[in-house]
């Protein structure tokens, strides 16, 4: 899996973001492969009139079946 194109190369503590959430599994397979320790955040709509959560959660995170990207943050 070829994730080069969604590296970070800043000082942003993601590994890699604004993937594409089709490839989620695919992500998560190659990750557990490589034994590393990883949290997805989701990335996406947050405005969504289905989503029922409160309004200071919804603008704290993105629900995973809203959303349309995610990022990889690697734990030490």
């Amino acid at each position: 899996m070829n994730l080069k194109p969604y590296e970070v190369n800043t000082k942003e503590s993601a590994k890699w973001k604004n993937i594409p959430i089709v490839l989620l599994d695919d992500v998560k397979e190659y990750l557990k492969k490589k034994n590393l320790t990883f949290v997805i955040r989701y990335r996406g709509d947050r405005t969504n009139p289905n989503d029922k959560r409160t309004g200071s959660s919804r603008w704290r995170t993105c629900a995973k079946q809203f959303a349309n990207r995610f990022s990889v943050y690697i734990k030490d």
